[in-house]
């Protein structure tokens, strides 16, 4: 995303160009038997990356960076992979946390919509991640983190509810009403343990919940 914001108020006053290059970093992690990005996924993310700078620098655009999520956090060589990156493209790759993978999508969300802060929610799902995140009573940002995304969840209903071996499968479709049934009864073990404040605030009606990630805009 490209955008002119006012430095003031952290408002964007205006996007110029919005444009996504998917790779899938946390497949190949998961195909991985030694838990590294492959030739061909780092190949993919330069080139991506590449495309990205271009179409900044088009716009005026004088510094490009990049922040990294759960996949390079896990990745074991994700050093490597972000040196390369640096090399070939000129990007400086950030790997940052969960807490501030949170702030920063709650920042994010909270430039592009005109829901008061205390009243937010927003939920950031990716591939080996996901976190809520949230204002508490003293206005103070509250992160919950979790590692069971979209990519290991997908997994766990292959292998464990299908019973079929994810090296043949990378889609649990079709589920039948009982699979289903079992994977919404895991989704409800996982959301049981979620911070008491995130269930409490999305039981307030005037709470809105914004939703960042690929997950939402692809579905």
């Amino acid at each position: 995303k490209v955008a002119s914001v006012n430095l003031e108020d952290n408002k964007i006053d205006q996007v110029l160009a919005i444009e996504n290059f998917p790779v899938q970093y946390q497949e190949a992690l998961m195909n991985s038997p030694d838990h590294m990005f492959s030739e061909q996924v780092m190949q993919e993310g330069i080139d991506a990356l590449a495309k990205a700078k271009a179409i900044a620098e088009k716009y005026g655009a004088t510094k490009v960076v990049a922040v990294a999520t759960a996949s390079f956090r896990s990745g074991k060589n994700a050093e490597e992979f972000i040196d390369r990156i640096y090399k070939e493209t000129g990007i400086k790759v950030h790997i940052i946390d969960q807490d501030l993978e949170g702030i920063l999508n709650f920042e994010a969300a909270t430039a592009q919509v005109d829901f008061p802060k205390e009243e937010l929610v927003v939920w950031d799902i990716g591939g080996g991640s996901y976190q809520f995140t949230t204002l508490d009573k003293e206005g103070q940002v509250v992160v919950h983190r979790g590692t069971e995304a979209s990519i290991p969840f997908r997994n766990h209903v292959i292998t464990h509810i299908k019973r079929q071996d994810i090296k043949d499968k990378n889609t649990p479709n079709p589920i039948s009403p009982k699979q289903m049934m079992m994977t919404e009864n895991k989704a409800r073990e996982i959301a049981e343990k979620v911070d008491t404040l995130f269930k409490e605030k999305i039981q307030n009606p005037n709470t809105k919940v914004v939703g960042v990630g690929s997950i939402f805009s692809y579905n």
